[in-house]
């Protein structure tokens, strides 16, 4: 309280002119024997003078403008004498130490501000590209229920060529597929440019990452292979257009890029899911001991041909064979020879058939034969044909076998019945006839 008393005592003192410079500055000088709040008397004594003689100043200058000339050249050394108690004021307080750190500052922060806004650029860059990746797995999520209910090879082209154009910055490409891994590829689909790029041979099966297509290719060519797990399918051949380097890093690069190799993953793992189900649906179609098609596909097929037949008005005829004493022969020289006699059997009857016809294995020495489109001499004739091929199996040295003989049923759709089941029920009781009667022969079923 005291010190702050004698402080409004001092600025009475200067603002009415009692008190001078000379002790100011006198107590300036002595403030490192002084306490902090003698130090801000001090000062605030110096600035007061300041005001005081610059108050002084100025109210000479009003009256410059009355006075003569005299007063004017004392107003001017007035101003000059006002001159070096300020500048000590200033440099003695640290204004001007502080101005040029305020003028650092503000050199670094424009610095930071050029900084925060390169920074800002790559945000937004970043932020668009993750936009970007953000569509695009939602395309990817579509393009994978597109590849899943596709069910040819050319369905999977065309939704590659779709996606790519819609997704991807380019005008022309085309999608090389083969038909099992490591493969020479084939051409299934191209679009844009005619100059599509070959030589996809060889290189193709050990080629890991997308490589660009080297000279004399046109530029531009980028080949992605279609891997799945360790297999090569094919390729991906796209032509991107010519246009400024992006630099590596670029998210939007990296974008384009990812998009790039999903789009080969996707159609290479949709033609790796087709060949599989593909080969599924023959196993499940086939049987692995000959070759031929199985009951269960041989009953589909015949379904369908009666349904043809029902609305063309024409027939459908089955041959039903029984290799005669089979059973014999498995006793006798095992069950591999069984077996190779079973597959030289099924070569036989598939060599003698017209391309048309359909050869089944029924179930352990039985096969069917559907023939489309047949009258009864027709079928019988083809009966006896059939029988005859299997006569000859046993002449060829393959089997230690001396003969090998069958039996055969014939019935017609609709003579014999007009279901699947009632002809094939009808062809066994032919088949049935044909074993009393002596076997090696044919039978055609009774009229109803």
């Amino acid at each position: 309280m005291e010190a702050i008393l004698t402080t409004m005592d001092c600025l009475t003192a200067i603002l009415t002119g009692a008190l001078g410079m000379g002790l100011i500055a006198a107590v300036w000088r002595d403030r490192a024997h002084q306490t902090y709040w003698q130090c801000m008397i001090a000062g605030t004594l110096i600035v007061a003078y300041a005001f005081r003689q610059l108050a002084d100043a100025l109210s000479g200058m009003m009256l410059c403008l009355s006075d003569d000339g005299s007063a004017a050249a004392r107003l001017l050394w007035d101003t000059m004498m006002l001159l070096p108690p300020m500048a000590y004021i200033l440099f003695s307080s640290r204004l001007v130490p502080r101005a040029a750190t305020l003028g650092l500052s503000l050199s670094h922060w424009r610095q930071a501000e050029a900084k925060l806004q390169q920074e800002n650029a790559q945000l937004a860059a970043t932020v668009r590209a993750l936009e970007l990746r953000t569509e695009q797995m939602r395309s990817m999520n579509e393009l994978s229920e597109l590849f899943q209910a596709a069910q040819t090879l050319e369905e999977i082209g065309a939704i590659t060529r779709r996606m790519a154009c819609d997704l991807l910055p380019v005008d022309a490409g085309a999608i090389y597929v083969a038909d099992t891994p490591g493969a020479e590829p084939q051409l299934l689909v191209a679009w844009g440019m005619h100059a599509a790029p070959g030589g996809l041979r060889g290189a193709l099966a050990y080629t890991s990452a997308p490589t660009a297509l080297a000279p004399p290719q046109p530029k531009g060519w980028l080949r992605v292979p279609l891997r799945s797990q360790a297999d090569v399918w094919g390729a991906l051949v796209l032509h991107l257009p010519e246009a400024t380097p992006a630099a590596p890093d670029d998210p939007l690069e990296q974008a384009t890029a990812w998009l790039v190799q999903a789009l080969a993953d996707q159609a290479a793992f949709a033609v790796a899911n087709l060949a599989m189900r593909t080969s599924l649906r023959e196993q499940a179609m086939h049987d692995p001991l000959t070759g031929l098609c199985n009951r269960r596909s041989m009953e589909l097929f015949f379904s369908s041909e009666i349904g043809h037949a029902a609305q063309q008005h024409s027939s459908v005829g089955v041959l039903l064979i029984d290799i005669d004493y089979f059973k014999r022969i498995n006793d006798t020289y095992g069950h591999l020879v069984g077996d190779d006699a079973l597959r030289l059997v099924a070569r036989a009857l598939k060599d003698s058939s017209r391309r048309s016809d359909v050869v089944c294995r029924y179930g352990g020495e039985e096969f069917v034969v559907i023939l489309p489109d047949v009258s009864a001499p027709v079928l019988a004739a083809r009966a006896e044909q059939l029988r005859t091929a299997i006569a000859q199996v046993a002449e060829c040295g393959e089997l230690p076998i001396r003969s090998i003989t069958a039996s055969v049923g014939i019935a017609l759709y609709p003579q014999h019945g007009d279901t699947t089941t009632a002809v094939l029920a009808s062809a066994d009781a032919a088949l049935y006839a044909a074993k009393q009667r002596g076997r090696d022969q044919w039978v055609l079923a009774d009229y109803p």
